[in-house]
Order: C-alpha cells, then structure tokens, then sequence
C-alpha cells in the first residue's frame, strides 16, 4: 500500500520498533544521488532489551560485514554477497530508487511471513547501478517474541519453501537475463531458503 502511494525519488522501509541514526537520511540521499543509485544497501546496529533476547538472536554480524567498494549492477552485488557469505534479505537495509519498483512491478507478496525473502534478492536482481555502504545506519531493536526470537514452527517452514519455490520459478523464467555467476549465486540462495524451511520444520 506505501508503494503505490509513495510521492518521492526514493523509498525506505522502516520497522515500527527500530529506527535511523540522526543522519541517515542525509547520508543514503547523498551517496545515492553522487553515483546515480537506483539501489544502495547499508547495514545495521542491534540493540537488546534482554540479554535473553540476544541468546535467542545474537545479530552481531551485521556490523561485521566486509566492504564491497564500487558501484556495479544489482545482480553483480548479489554474486558478492554469495560468495562473501553475507547476503541479508531485510527491505529496512534497501535504499531505492521509487522508480526501480515502479518499473518492475514488485511488491511483497501477501499473507506470507518471510515475504522479503522474495522481495529483496528480486528487486537486487533488476537494480542497473547498485552499491554497497558498509555504515550500521539502521538501529534494529530485539525483544523476546519478535519474530526473529520466536520458534516460529511449521508456519515459518511453510512460508520459507513458499518463498523458496517461488525465487526458484522467478529463476526459471529469467536465467537466461543473467550471466552464469548470478544465476549460480540465485541458485544458492534457493538451496539456503529449502534448508532453512527444514530447520523451521524439525
């Protein structure tokens, strides 16, 4: 609903119980308009409101995520984050040009939960000049019963093969768009999504 209704050059999604750095926005506009971004990723700071909460999700490794210097294609940027071992699929890390979704047509899918999974490596995929800016810009907080500290069960099982099966069918109908490299590094990230579904399973 925000997407067809967003007026600006730029979209940011933003979590109700997280926020942004005093100057994030500044930041992200800046970086984007000097290199001409339709796409920018940026990375993020958790905070815990127990230490129980950060036993359940310790996510500390968005802060140590190496640099990705240059501008290059979305579907290039995806390949590094494959092979770096450090793709992260969260809409609130995307800084992107409104027109970009406009033109593809994405939108979440609905009544899924782990619906970016779907979003994000597709809306990557269709980014002409795209970057990386390794600065914790987002300020995630973590809280017992959030979804990401909640053994979620079948229904994260079946919404994650969901978004699994559906990435897989996006690949089928559009390898031949891509070089060997980014269809290679897709094709992981579905093998990754069908493991996660057995875990949320088991």
């Amino acid at each position: 609903w925000g997407i067809e209704h967003a007026q600006g050059t730029y979209l940011l999604f933003l979590d109700a119980d997280d926020y942004y750095l005093d100057h994030t926005l500044e930041r992200l506009y800046g970086v984007a308009q000097r290199d001409d971004l339709d796409y920018l990723d940026f990375t993020a700071h958790t905070f815990y409101e127990s230490e129980r909460a950060r036993e359940l999700c310790d996510e500390s490794y968005y802060e140590s995520r190496p640099e990705i210097p240059g501008v290059m294609t979305g579907a290039e940027l995806f390949v590094q984050y494959q092979r770096h071992v450090q793709y992260h699929c969260s809409p609130c890390f995307h800084f992107i040009k409104r027109s970009l979704l406009i033109d593809s047509g994405l939108r979440f899918k609905e009544r899924i939960i782990h619906e970016d999974e779907l979003f994000s490596p597709v809306l990557i995929a269709q980014a002409k000049r795209a970057a990386y800016l390794n600065e914790a810009l987002y300020q995630r907080r973590s809280h017992e019963g959030s979804i990401m500290t909640t053994r979620s069960g079948l229904r994260s099982a079946v919404c994650m093969l969901d978004a699994a099966e559906s990435l897989h069918a996006w690949l089928r109908a559009n390898w031949q768009n891509y070089d060997n490299d980014f269809t290679d590094a897709m094709a992981q990230r579905v093998r990754e999504l069908r493991g996660l579904a057995v875990n949320y399973a088991s």
